[in-house]
């Protein structure tokens, strides 16, 4: 919704990753994705974090 999609949500995504400090279990670090979006931001997520560690 944030991006003007609307699709039904599959997935509970960390916001945070917990790789990147994120709480693992905490509602304001939650949220609901299709699998489509959430593959795209972890995608991502991990692109910057190898960017940043290597």
């Amino acid at each position: 919704m944030k991006q003007g999609i609307v699709r039904r949500g599959e997935i509970v995504d960390h916001i945070k990753e917990i790789n990147d400090g994120g709480e693992k279990l905490a509602d304001s670090n939650l949220q609901t994705l299709c699998r489509v979006c959430h593959n795209r931001k972890t995608a991502l997520e991990r692109r910057k974090r190898a960017l940043n560690n290597g």
